[in-house]
């Protein structure tokens, strides 16, 4: 099977004091659906990467998926400290190929 990226997305560089983690990944989940023409509801899984984030210490996923409209498909959280974003990717990557995702 062939998997390839179909839409990316960032949320803003800088302090973000303003902003709490769902409200960051929402910014760069919002980006990435619009970039790839989809919307929330084609999406089959939720892989959220990330390391030692402020207040979700232990499951940033499970409030970061809700927020962002994905609630019953997945999370998945991802942690491998400078490697995340990568093993996160990776993660993705493998739900494709392996059929257990779509999206």
């Amino acid at each position: 099977m062939r998997v390839g990226v179909i839409g990316a997305g960032c949320s803003k560089f800088g302090r973000r004091d303003d902003v709490n983690i769902q409200e960051l990944a929402y910014e760069a989940v919002k980006e990435a659906l619009d970039d790839a023409g989809i919307s929330r509801e084609e999406v089959d899984i939720s892989i959220v990467g990330s390391v030692n984030t402020r207040g979700y210490e232990l499951m940033p996923a499970v409030p970061v998926n809700e927020y962002c409209g994905f609630a019953g498909r997945g999370p998945v959280r991802v942690e491998a400290a400078c490697a995340t974003g990568a093993a996160a990717v990776y993660t993705a990557f493998t739900s494709v190929a392996s059929g257990i995702a779509g999206t």
